[in-house]
């Protein structure tokens, strides 16, 4: 209107641009299909839209007015205006409308933080270059997905799925692990599963490898690999003669038959004139002949550890790349890459560098503990445990852990997949020489380290090297650990013996593949005592760190009520049951003490102390203290409970065999028969501890009747030990344990009542041959009882010899005895050790065997080897050297070899009057007078044995009696020494006043040395055997 120009035309243009804008759609197309998913516009958004089209077209049509062309103007010019008029107005609508939606979809995105934008890829079945390969190419291999440190990972049916949370929103990748042709690689199949977690393996690692080559710890990223050997051993296989018998070796160039390159075998017989060795491949028993050039030796284990420096150092420079990784997953993430370069272990490569500390020690060098770690446990907890334990040792800076993690080359073969044969030889040898190993146990109830096969065969190696093994935890394990201990610690005892005794197995069945695990069972299987014997090693040392971890929740306890808890009773008793009897004494006089002082000396819980500590003294073999202890267990039980309470006759039995021991037979008589009363009353004549207290009363009449020299008691204990024998064979049966003593028993006491009746000896030789017969079927050759039962059959032939019809006979009976002495010597030597009593004792009765056989030389080396190792390792003056030399000297005076057992017997007079001081009866003093006397006698040196054989005579009077025949044999002595030294009537005298034979008298040959041996060769005077079944 204000030019004049004819607006019609342009104002119905703008009004039906206007309403066309109005009817379209408000909001954007729905998503197409591959792309991803958006939400849909809000319907104020819409509205928003059409007010601002409605502003254009008011707009448009006002400027459509003012800028029109008057009337004037053609016709062609005013169509081509309102047309880019119009052109202009539809490209800015337009571009209005995509910025409006820009500005919408960034508002709810704003608003919708939950939006997931998920992308899938597919992966082959194996892994490009390895775990570490592919860590390296992740970002391609993934299709430039984003792997942080902060990704999630989750394991779903097809493969894996990652999630990471970006600046533009949360991003999604679901992985595909593609089949493989092979049988298992199948999606779901064994194979396939373990590709599987590689592949999480190396989607884990990849964020870390860049940034570990980065830090570049200690130049070792740049640290170029060792150059080749100029020999190429490993090309050429090895040279000719430099392999030995058990080396471990794999198979490589053999062109005829390919199939066995890369396979393991152990070479098992020396190279011939041609260079070809014999060889057994891992898995088959016949050897085959294959040429050194073919054999490429298995290297030993590299056994350089690190320090507690480098330790530390790494965590440091690592720590924000290590925190959530587990030692397995650190090999790929953390010391594959930084290693990478130079292909060799964290260890190897510290020590070609020449790193140091501050202090100038080695960061590498060779490693004095070993520590067995499960790949499955945070690293950060190993590094840590590992240092704890060089922290504790006496010199924490010359320490160097070995672990396989930073060890062993992650760029080769693991070591699981090394033969068997490489397990058991230069590996067992390496931790030989390692000399110290830790496992790290966490959680303490099931720890990692047992679900790990590789671990388990780590643990058997040590053990089985006996190799000292601490067990390790964190700070917070072991307080979760001592809490249970303060409230279960049967419980928790109870649970581990379990698991070691077995329960590894279970525990490593979801951790270790199925040929590793077939494996180490095989090679555990293999070794002397096999699984068996692996668990007892196990739990010994499980208890002893449950016994480091109890003692310190033991002291957390207030002082008032550490007696009356129980774990002070589990402490002690495990510590008596690993035979820690010294560190368990304190304990239980604590415990004594404590409940008599708050519950009264005659409480329950009070004698159950007393009793305790009573045991505990009887085994330290503190006898005299133990005693009276003994004596209140018993009196506290006749006054609360009764004489025939079970609990009081338990109590007799116990302090009758202390009584017994301490030696005082007539006090532990009465108890004896008491007990078997009783037990005779309420449980009948065949129960178990009837016939039990029947052997014990008869080894006690036995013992009484041998000391006093009372035929009457033999006599009294022989019908005693036929009933428990009969007793046992009929509720027990012929091979148990207690019949197979019965018998040994009853055979021993025949023995002793051949000086009565000779054919006692008859009659006991059938029951030794049954009781070593049976012995070796039920308890094995090495057992401590068929070596018993071996010895006493041996002693049995020999007697027997003494009565043989003839002399082919009786040799033949000693020939027969030889072979058995040999074994009990071997057993007991290997068992006890070679200055061990009964190891003496056998020592000697072979001995005189060989004298009897004719060979006086053998006997006397044989005597005198045993003696001068009780002088190296016991001293001079130890009651097993005196022992020891007893025995020799009974040999040489048995070859009249008086002159060389003089000085001999002198010394043991001398050593046992320093040793028997304690105002009791000088038993082995009086014993070793008599042969002394004798040897002065036998060379004429009467005026020096005269007082000698008084003292002897007072002693034995005193000690024995007048009609006992120690007693009378120091007599005899006594009365031939004064004939020689011309006392004819006090000799005279003597025999009258103890009923002596004259003759006897006048040519001094008294009791016990009719035939040279005196007391040495009695079967009452066995110096240090041990007496059969005390089990009272």
């Amino acid at each position: 209107a204000r030019s004049g120009c004819d607006t019609g035309l342009y104002g119905h243009c703008a009004v039906v641009y206007a309403n066309t804008f109005w009817a379209m759609p408000t909001s954007p197309a729905g998503p197409k299909a591959g792309s991803p998913s958006q939400p849909t516009a809000a319907p104020a958004a819409g509205r928003r839209q059409r007010g601002a089209q409605e502003i254009v077209a008011a707009v448009a049509v006002a400027v459509a007015g003012f800028l029109a062309p008057s009337s004037e103007s053609g016709y062609f010019f005013r169509t081509a205006s309102a047309m880019l008029a119009l052109a202009a107005l539809f490209a800015l609508s337009v571009a209005l409308e995509l910025y409006q939606e820009a500005q919408a979809k960034q508002a709810m995105r704003a608003k919708n933080k939950f939006e997931i934008v998920t992308t899938r890829v597919e992966l082959p079945a194996s892994l490009p270059g390895g775990v570490f390969g592919a860590a390296r190419s992740m970002s391609e291999l993934l299709n430039g997905f984003r792997v942080t440190t902060s990704t999630e990972m989750k394991v779903i049916e097809l493969g894996f799925q990652l999630t990471s949370e970006t600046d533009a929103g949360t991003r999604r990748l679901r992985a595909r692990i593609l089949s493989g042709d092979a049988v298992g690689w199948e999606q779901g199949g064994v194979a396939w599963e373990a590709q599987r977690e590689l592949w999480m393996e190396a989607v884990h690692a990849a964020p870390r490898v860049a940034e570990v080559g980065s830090i570049g710890w200690k130049g070792i990223p740049s640290l170029p690999p060792d150059p080749p050997a100029p020999d190429a051993q490993t090309a050429a296989g090895c040279a000719e003669g430099s392999l030995e018998i058990g080396s471990v070796i794999r198979i490589d160039g053999v062109v005829s038959k390919p199939e066995l390159n890369s396979k393991y075998a152990t070479v098992v017989k020396a190279a011939n004139e041609a260079g070809r060795y014999g060889v057994r491949l891992e898995g088959t028993k016949e050897a085959i002949s294959m040429h050194a050039r073919n054999l490429v030796p298995l290297p030993a284990l590299d056994t350089l550890g690190v320090s507690v420096a480098a330790l530390r150092s790494f965590r440091a420079a690592h720590g924000h790349l290590s925190s959530g990784l587990t030692v397995g997953q650190a090999r790929h993430a953390l010391l594959a890459p930084l290693t990478a370069s130079s292909r060799l272990s964290l260890a190897r490569a510290l020590h070609r560098l020449g790193a140091s500390d501050e202090a100038g020690r080695p960061l590498a060098a060779p490693a004095t503990v070993m520590l067995v770690v499960a790949d499955g446990e945070a690293l950060d907890d190993a590094l840590m445990a590992a240092e704890k334990h060089a922290a504790s040792r006496e010199a924490p800076g010359q320490e160097y852990v070995w672990l396989a993690a930073l060890s062993v080359n992650a760029h080769a073969p693991p070591l699981e997949d090394l033969p068997l044969a490489w397990w058991v030889g230069p590996f067992r040898r390496a931790v030989q020489g390692i000399g110290q190993a830790a496992v790290l146990f966490q959680p303490w109830e099931a720890p990692r380290a047992l679900a790990y096969g590789w671990c388990v065969w780590q643990l058997h190696t040590v053990l089985a090297a006996n190799v000292p093994l601490a067990v390790l935890n964190s700070d917070a394990e072991a307080k979760r650990l001592q809490d249970a201990l303060l409230t279960r610690m049967d419980d928790v005892v109870t649970a581990w013996d379990r698991k070691a005794d077995g329960g590894w197995r279970k525990a490593e069945a979801g951790c270790t593949a199925a040929d590793l695990k077939n494996k180490i069972h095989k090679g555990i299987d293999a070794e002397e005592g096999g699984a068996a014997e692996f668990a007892a090693r196990l739990i010994t040392g499980i208890h002893r760190w449950l016994l480091g971890e109890a003692r310190v929740a033991l002291d957390k306890i207030p002082t008032a009520e550490r007696s009356t808890s129980r774990l002070l009773d589990h402490v002690a008793s495990l510590l008596q049951e690993h035979g820690d009897l010294s560190a368990a004494e304190p304990l239980l006089r604590e415990q004594c003490e404590g409940r008599a002082a708050k519950l009264g000396p005659r409480h329950t819980d009070t004698l159950e102390a007393v009793n305790n500590l009573a045991l505990l003294l009887h085994q330290l073999r503190k006898l005299d203290e133990a005693e009276p202890f003994s004596k209140q267990k018993l009196d506290g039980c006749r006054a609360t409970l009764g004489d025939r309470h079970p609990d009081t006759v338990t109590a007799i039995d116990t302090h009758s065999q202390l009584l017994c021991d301490l030696g005082k037979l007539e006090e532990a008589l009465p108890l004896r028969r008491e007990s078997l009363s009783v037990k005779r009353e309420s449980l009948g004549d065949r129960h178990p501890d009837t016939l039990l207290s029947v052997n014990n009363l008869a080894v006690l009449l036995n013992d009484l009747g041998r000391s006093t020299g009372n035929s009457l008691m033999l006599r009294e204990a022989e019908p005693l030990k036929r009933e428990a024998l009969a007793g046992c064979r009929e509720v027990l049966g012929n091979r148990h344990p207690h019949t197979l003593a019965s018998i040994a028993n009853l055979a021993e006491m025949l023995m002793q009542l051949a000086h009565i009746d000779p054919r006692a000896l008859s009659e006991a030789e059938p029951l030794c041959r049954e009781a070593l017969a049976g012995s070796r079927e039920v308890l094995g050759d090495g057992h401590p009882d068929t070596l018993k039962a071996a010895g006493n059959l041996a002693a049995l032939l020999v007697d027997l010899s003494r009565y043989a019809r003839d002399e082919p006979t009786g040799l033949k009976l000693l020939k027969e005895a030889d072979p058995l002495y040999s074994e009990t010597i071997t057993g007991f030597t290997k068992g006890l050790g070679s200055t061990h009593p009964s190891t003496l004792a056998y020592l000697s009765e072979h001995a005189r065997l060989m004298l009897d056989l004719g060979r006086p030389a053998d006997a006397e080396a044989a005597q005198k080897d045993g003696l001068s190792a009780c002088r190296a390792a016991l001293g001079d003056g130890h009651p097993h050297t005196l022992i020891c030399m007893t025995h020799l000297a009974g040999l040489l005076r048995a070859q009249k070899k008086f002159a060389e057992t003089e000085p001999l017997a002198k010394e043991l007079v001398a050593g046992w009057r320093a040793i028997e001081t304690d105002g009791g009866v000088p038993r082995n003093t009086l014993t070793c007078l008599n042969i002394l006397t004798e040897v002065l006698h036998s060379q004429g040196k009467h005026a020096e044995a005269e007082p000698l054989c008084r003292e002897a005579m007072a002693g034995f009077l005193a000690a024995l009696g007048p009609k006992h025949p120690y007693t009378l044999a120091a007599i005899d002595m006594l009365a031939a020494v004064l004939h020689g030294v011309g006392k004819e009537d006090e000799a005279a005298a003597l025999a009258v006043q103890y009923c002596l034979d004259e003759e006897m008298a006048g040519k001094g040959k008294g009791v016990g040395r009719g035939n040279g041996r005196g007391e040495g060769r009695g079967r009452g005077a066995r110096a240090g055997r041990p007496k059969k079944n005390r089990r009272g």
